[in-house]
């Protein structure tokens, strides 16, 4: 009886590890040319593509989904490959657009009291860089953001899609660069 219990415990503890080193993005569209900096870029429509039976109390609010978009903003112009706003008349070069696949709320005060399993909170997200000009798909991706320590926001899962989202870009980006010569 021991044993069972010491082999079911040693595989939830790899389990543990092992779900730690999934990557939170998924590329599905990886950038083919290099984006010039800083280029002019805009977050536009993040849509709601959850379940149609979901309850609307467990769906992200309009606040919520302001609080992507200026976090988004923020992680975009901190990447310094990207500065909001319009650079001519025609509007910026690349329009950022996205929809929201998986939604879990989660709890401060459950993560306090039982931890990441009873109060986690999970966003799954599809995120796209459209080039304005051709209304094409340039870089795409799904990314996900957790929320497992109860002295964070739920909000804080915005957040970290939104950071490796523009890190992603940036990385990319610079990896097609002509390198220059010595």
């Amino acid at each position: 009886m021991f044993k069972r219990i010491l082999i079911v415990a040693l595989v939830l503890l790899a389990a543990l590890v092992f779900s730690g080193c999934v990557k939170p993005y998924t590329i599905i569209t990886p950038l083919e040319q290099p984006i010039a900096k800083p280029s002019m870029v805009s977050v536009g429509g993040i849509t709601d593509q959850l379940p149609l039976d979901m309850a609307e109390g467990k769906k992200p609010t309009l606040e919520d989904i302001s609080k992507f978009r200026s976090v988004l903003e923020k992680h975009l112009e901190q990447s310094e490959v990207f500065l909001l706003g319009a650079s001519d008349s025609a509007g910026p070069a690349y329009e950022v657009r996205g929809s929201i696949l998986e939604y879990k709320r989660g709890s401060g005060f459950m993560r306090f009291m039982f931890g990441a399993w009873a109060g986690g909170a999970k966003v799954v997200t599809h995120l796209e860089l459209v080039e304005r000009r051709g209304n094409q798909i340039v870089f795409s991706g799904d990314f996900t953001g957790n929320v497992t320590s109860w002295a964070e926001s739920g909000a804080a899962m915005y957040d970290r899609v939104a950071k490796e989202f523009a890190k992603q870009i940036k990385k990319q980006s610079e990896k097609l660069e002509p390198k220059e010569k010595s």
